[in-house]
């Protein structure tokens, strides 16, 4: 077996990682069939979460990114989704909510809310089911927030506005837990909510596998961080737990010489003898369906250990480097007959303008609005997170910028 084998290298496996093709789901049931015939015959209860192989445990984990895009394909093909979080009752969630607030925001802004969305995230006929960015992008905060306010402000007949950004800014929560989320408290809320999940199509409901995967996947992120704190771990980088550098593994050694989608055993081992004397020179594959996995070359800690020379005494301690920006480019934006939302951009500039500037309160009384409840401040109230998040711009000053920004 492949654990076997890592486990001579001097390793330790903890846990594996899969997406949910049946014949996986399968042979995890079967391993933990496996050790508990085991644990039977030695005459002890089986606490494992996972399955062992020679006495030592395994925790078999899921695809997060797989069953992201499980769910985002689920919901779009379902009549409606039910599920509870933060309320008593249910909520309700419907793609045909995202559908018609797109359609709004293509044909009535003239600067547009929902811009990262294109017909490729949204229609069926023209998605690629396959790009995970593409569910990562609709299942976003910025999504979710304008998605709830723009029906909190009546600026548009959506019915399940709420239960929809509720449940799409959970999976966002849900698939990209930071270092502040606070991993295990969220993990045991977020259990009790997939557990109310329900998918409805021409009547009938039904709990697709990517919801009880997810239950599963959380589960075993818990009992393994338990784990790991036994043996002085400090931190779990959960983000690493995916099936993106494989997969990029896998794109260098079918791409080797001539394309080979399918080596044999004798293929495999000549590319990857060939790919790692060459140090897997291609950094990434254009086009790939993962993220970068960050590995700048499997020899390069062997190439800085035998070209380098450093000494104990060059390490002086944590040296401090100030995080300088990147400008911000424009986004193309579609002018039509509804100005508000220029409103939002006038804000932005003045607060590249008071960075600029430093501390001036007369700077900023002429940028900077104190009121914030006219008509021109509707949008800034959808697109802000928080009541800090945006800056409201002064009458005089949005109108200087109006007539700078027709002749730019």
């Amino acid at each position: 077996m492949v654990i076997k084998s890592v486990r001579e290298t001097g390793l330790k496996v903890v846990a594996t990682g899969c997406d949910q093709h049946a014949n996986n789901v399968q042979a995890i049931k079967e391993l933990r069939r496996l050790t508990r015939e085991e644990c039977l015959k030695a005459g002890k209860e089986d606490e494992y979460f996972g399955f062992t192989v020679d006495g030592q445990e395994v925790v078999p984990l899921y695809d997060v990114p797989h069953l992201l895009k499980g769910v985002r394909n689920r919901t779009m093909e379902a009549d409606k989704v039910t599920f509870k979080w933060k309320k008593e009752h249910d909520q309700t969630a419907t793609w045909d909510t995202i559908i018609k607030a797109y359609e709004w925001d293509c044909s009535s802004s003239e600067y547009r809310m929902l811009y990262r969305l294109t017909d490729s995230y949204l229609c069926k006929d023209k998605m690629k089911k396959m790009k995970v960015n593409l569910a990562v992008q609709v299942f976003s905060q910025r999504i979710s927030m304008t998605i709830g306010r723009m029906h909190r402000l009546g600026l548009k007949d959506l019915p399940e506005a709420e239960g929809t950004a509720a449940f799409f800014i959970f999976i966002d929560k849900l698939s990209a837990v930071k270092e502040e989320s606070g991993h295990v408290e969220f993990w045991y809320e977020a259990i009790k909510v997939l557990r109310t999940v329900k998918f409805h199509k021409k009547g009938k409901q039904s709990v697709p596998p990517s919801i009880k995967n997810w239950i599963h996947t959380l589960k075993g992120f818990i009992y393994l961080w338990s784990w790991l704190k036994q043996d002085n771990f400090t931190f779990m980088c959960t983000r690493n737990f995916n099936q993106d550098p494989l997969e990029n593994f896998f794109c260098y050694i079918r791409s080797h010489g001539v394309r080979n989608i399918n080596p044999t055993c004798t293929h495999f081992r000549q590319s990857f003898t060939s790919l790692l004397v060459n140090n897997f020179m291609a950094p990434h594959s254009p086009g790939a369906n993962c993220e970068q996995d960050e590995s700048d070359g499997a020899l390069d800690n062997l190439n800085t250990l035998i070209k380098t020379n450093v000494s104990l005494t060059e390490v002086t301690g944590e040296s401090k480097h100030s995080l300088v920006l990147p400008p911000c480019e424009a986004e193309d934006i579609n002018t039509n007959d509804v100005t508000g939302i220029s409103t939002y951009v006038a804000g932005f500039v003045a607060k590249i303008i008071l960075k600029k500037i430093g501390v001036c309160k007369v700077c900023r009384t002429e940028l900077v609005s104190d009121s914030r409840y006219c008509e021109e401040y509707k949008y800034l109230h959808i697109r802000a997170y928080n009541q800090k998040a945006l800056l409201y711009p002064t009458t005089n000053f949005m109108r200087i910028f109006k007539k700078y920004s027709l002749n730019m």
